[in-house]
């Protein structure tokens, strides 16, 4: 008789793949294991990704941290009364307002059926656009174009 069980011998970790806010959490927590994270902010800009890689890849954990702020401080208005249900109900046009508010392209505006979103659920994502963008203008490598 054959054996269903399988041993796994050659799998020797999982790897995470954590969103941006949470990247520098999951590194102290499993390491290597989160080599890479998710975003949904790179049309609104990089710079603070790159800031923030460049940071935990040389042990800078106190820039880490604080770029790590800055990113999760961008977050807060862009999920209306902090619900994620809720946001996801409104993704579509709360993300174009958010991009477009953090200026980096312009996103076009939602078509329907996703077209509908309150105001002020706008504006927070409004809101958390322009975070992004001062978050984008603060790291930001130095032009070397004089």
């Amino acid at each position: 008789m054959r054996s269903t069980s399988t041993t796994y011998t050659h799998v020797r970790f999982v790897r995470f793949l954590p969103r941006d806010s949470d990247w520098l959490k999951a590194r102290r927590l499993v390491k290597d294991r989160a080599s890479a994270y998710w975003t949904g902010s790179a049309a609104c800009g990089m710079s603070p990704h790159s800031k923030l890689r460049e940071a935990i890849l040389n042990g800078h954990n106190t820039t880490a941290d604080l770029i790590t702020r800055d990113i999760n401080n961008s977050y807060v208005p862009l999920f209306p009364m902090g619900d994620f249900a809720l946001f996801s109900t409104y993704n579509i046009p709360l993300e174009k307002a958010r991009i477009a508010a953090a200026g980096l392209i312009d996103p076009g505006p939602p078509r329907p059926p996703y077209h509908q979103c309150p105001a002020e659920y706008l504006a927070g994502a409004t809101d958390a656009g322009r975070r992004w963008a001062a978050s984008e203008r603060k790291y930001q490598p130095a032009s070397t174009n004089h």
